[in-house]
């Protein structure tokens, strides 16, 4: 799965995209949103991922941008076996 982010200022895109790469994980089975989960004031995404069996795991890709560059840390698990 590929996931791309791009700044805007609302009313065009800004700068170059920048591209996550998950291996193994299916964009069917995902739910992505996006809050500061961290409290630091830039905005991290969150994928709530279908395991099956009604069960899911929620993973925080955290932000760690600086002005002017969009970047992300490796996904981290933050709830497991979610239902």
């Amino acid at each position: 799965m590929v996931l791309t982010v791009q700044r805007s200022n609302r009313d065009h895109l800004l700068g170059a995209p920048t591209v996550v790469t998950i291996s193994g994980w299916s964009i069917a089975n995902m739910k992505i949103a996006t809050a500061d989960f961290t409290g630091d004031g830039l905005a991290d995404i969150e994928v709530r991922y279908n395991m099956g069996a009604q069960a899911t795991n929620d993973w925080v890709l955290v932000s760690t941008s600086t002005p002017g560059a969009v970047a992300f840390a490796a996904p981290a698990l933050w709830a497991q076996n979610c239902s």
